[in-house]
């Protein structure tokens, strides 16, 4: 075994495990608890008020993966949950995802449903096409660099409900970059 990888085994087997103040075993108790005692309303014993907020467990488990990872972990009790988390702490209103055509049910409502509500804006894409994956992530990576409708180097150009440019200014870019992606699908820009 390499000395980075006997380091890295090692770390995997120590990282985030701290004693238990309580009975002093190396390794966390798993909590199954669903509440914990609070000392007054309100005021919680670390931050163990009820486990879906929070939870020992938990937090043994995101403490192992940010000492692994070098930064902070965080742990969720479920994909959409960890989906929701991701979509809001990156994008912002006015913000536009480029998801595939065959995403998640759950994920899709989230998108459609609820985060179309705050401004979010979609576009899915056979994410099998690795063309129209390009076009689509350059067209609007273009669109953010440039503004909506103004090309790189021109005068504004009218774009149709679909993205689609068109006028004489309209940008001539190598290989059809600067084209919107296909429309298909809602959420279509």
């Amino acid at each position: 075994m390499s000395p980075d990888a006997h380091d890295l085994a090692t770390r995997v087997v120590h990282a985030g495990l701290d004693p238990d103040p309580s009975f002093g075993s190396v390794i966390p108790a798993i909590h199954q608890t669903s509440t914990f005692r609070q000392p007054r309303v309100g005021e919680f014993v670390e931050d163990f008020d009820y486990a879906r907020s929070a939870n020992p467990t938990r937090a043994a488990l995101e403490r192992a993966l940010g000492d692994l990872e070098g930064g902070h972990g965080t742990a969720f009790s479920s994909g959409m949950a960890a989906t929701h988390a991701l979509l809001t702490a990156i994008c912002s209103a006015g913000d536009h995802v480029v998801i595939p055509g065959d995403l998640y049910g759950g994920t899709f409502r989230l998108v459609d449903k609820v985060l179309t509500r705050w401004g979010l804006e979609y576009t899915m894409v056979d994410q099998t096409d690795l063309d129209a994956l390009a076009a689509a992530v350059l067209y609007f990576a273009l669109r953010e660099a440039h503004g909506d409708g103004a090309s790189p180097g021109g005068p504004p150009v009218s774009t149709d409900a679909f993205g689609r440019q068109s006028g004489p200014s309209a940008p001539e870019v190598p290989g059809s970059a600067w084209q919107a992606p296909p429309a298909g699908g809602a959420g279509a820009p």
